[in-house]
């Protein structure tokens, strides 16, 4: 059994998120997208960090109800 490492798992998410934009793109035709993340989850900063260098903002009011324990982060494409 390989256990998955801490790169892994940062190239898988990176690979999911570039998935994500594509299928927003180019399928569904969306001009922009919102992902929400754990605010308990231990790699929130280095997310929220990387989201925010490419582009992505905190979505501090959005128009639909928000569990308390995510923050929102919305992507142009």
């Amino acid at each position: 059994m390989r256990l998955i490492g801490r790169c892994d798992l940062s190239h898988l998410l990176c690979f999911s998120i570039v998935a994500l934009l594509d299928l927003a793109d180019e399928h569904l035709q969306c001009s922009a997208l919102v992902i929400a993340l754990e605010k308990a989850s231990p790699a929130l900063s280095s997310l929220l960090h990387a989201l925010m260098y490419v582009g992505g903002t905190v979505v501090t009011k959005p128009d639909f109800p928000v569990d308390p324990a995510y923050v929102l982060v919305g992507l142009e494409i």
